[in-house]
């Protein structure tokens, strides 16, 4: 059973989505309040990695910006944080098993089936093709149950 903060959250990245918003950008801005991260900063942060690490289909948005949290809210604050960087490799380890468990991959190329994102086409078509909130949705949902059994 979803919790009323899970569907917040899916809300809130999808509604990112609708105004335009790239995966990345739509999963950190959600977590960035939380987790005391400006939007702005998010947003600059994030934008790089849409569309398969700038629209080259490999690693998803939406993945990279999950580990991306998962770093802020477990990672470390200097080189000699080795307990908090293991906590924070372990729920990465969790999130890309339960992810490819759902999706079979954690690679944007064959989450939105191979369409070619570097053309302006491409990119038109993967947003109305209707993946791009579903695995938006996935990865919070995902986030969500690691930082249950996590806190």
């Amino acid at each position: 059973m979803m919790l009323e903060s899970e569907k917040t959250k899916i809300n809130t990245a999808t509604g990112n989505l609708k105004a335009g918003y790239s995966c990345s950008e739509a999963v950190l801005l959600t977590y960035g309040p939380q987790l005391d991260l400006d939007q702005k900063l998010a947003v600059k942060i994030a934008s790089g990695f849409g569309g398969g690490m700038g629209g080259l289909g490999e690693t998803c948005g939406a993945v990279t910006a999950a580990y991306m949290v998962i770093g802020l809210k477990y990672g470390g604050n200097n080189a000699k944080d080795n307990y908090p960087r293991a906590s924070a490799y372990q729920a990465v380890t969790e999130f890309a098993h339960l992810f490819k468990k759902r999706h079979g991959s954690t690679y944007c190329r064959d989450l939105i089936g191979g369409i070619d994102m570097s053309t302006p086409e491409g990119r038109k078509q993967i947003r109305e093709n209707g993946r791009v909130p579903e695995i938006v949705s996935d990865a919070i949902i995902i986030l969500e149950k690691i930082f249950k059994g996590n806190d």
